[in-house]
């Protein structure tokens, strides 16, 4: 495949172009399937395993499907991935990163800011932002969505889905998604975004390890939202406010007529 300018396009399509892709970043071990119905289904059943020293050699390890046909997103939406997008998981020892098993909004917005600067890169866009707690879009359309899945222990699983070379008749009419591709009007290479990716997370992520008040900085650097007026629904309840930021710990700060209210869960959508 090749861009406009006639440079050629990498696609992660087997093991090898896998391995290419993590080459100098902090993953130790890959796997390839050119097909499964979740990449954190793997990566949690892998997690769940017994405690080996093997096993841990190998983490952090990357999960990657050429498709998916039964992802899964947050509050149980579905996330379907087709050939020429990236679906992938990250199972990792939270601690080795210097993070507790109380920190995982901390991780999942990192992992969202990784994306959204490496997809911004790609496409030359910085109108793509991130909208808390777990999505990367452009203006009202997801392009890359994040899961974060725990165990008992220290492991977690981090799932990323970006839509990158779909094209937007691909999408049905009713969801709101778009591509890298249809933002480019011409191929990206997912290669260079995944590497990308897992770079800028593991920066961040060392970074912020050793100073979370950090976390806000990077948060609001792509954040879509901040100062907008916004609806958060919890359960069954409905707020409105202004979006403030986040805090140190990932939770949504919210201007409201009673004062700034934190938020460690919620859906937000914009008031028109």
């Amino acid at each position: 495949m090749t861009d406009q300018s006639g440079d050629v396009v990498q696609s992660v399509d087997s093991q090898a172009s896998l391995e290419r892709a993590v080459s100098g970043t902090f993953v130790q071990s890959t796997e390839f399937h050119s097909s499964l119905p979740s990449t954190n289904d793997r990566g949690m059943a892998l997690a769940k395993s017994p405690v080996t020293d093997d096993l841990h050699a190998e983490l952090p390890k990357l999960i990657l499907a050429a498709e998916q046909t039964a992802g899964r997103g947050r509050k149980g939406d579905v996330w379907l991935s087709p050939t020429g997008n990236l679906a992938f998981s990250l199972l990792l020892d939270i601690h080795e990163l210097g993070f507790t098993r109380q920190d995982q909004a901390c991780l999942s917005l990192i992992m969202a800011v990784a994306v959204c600067g490496a997809a911004r890169r790609a496409v030359g866009d910085n109108s793509v932002a991130c909208k808390w707690p777990n999505d990367v879009l452009a203006g009202d359309r997801k392009i890359a969505g994040i899961l974060v899945e725990t165990t008992g222990s220290n492991r977690m699983v981090i799932g990323v889905g970006i839509n990158v070379n779909s094209r937007q008749e691909d999408f049905s009419p009713e969801i709101l998604a778009t591509s890298l591709y249809h933002l480019k009007q011409t191929p990206v290479d997912a290669i260079s975004l995944l590497r990308e990716s897992l770079g800028d997370f593991a920066r961040i992520a060392r970074e912020v390890a050793g100073s979370s008040d950090l976390l806000p900085k990077f948060w609001r650097t792509v954040d879509g939202f901040v100062d907008l007026m916004v609806d958060i629904r919890i359960a069954d309840a409905n707020m409105t406010g202004r979006v403030v930021g986040i805090n140190s710990v990932g939770h949504l700060q919210l201007l409201t007529e009673k004062g700034v209210k934190s938020f460690a869960d919620g859906t937000i959508r914009l008031v028109k």
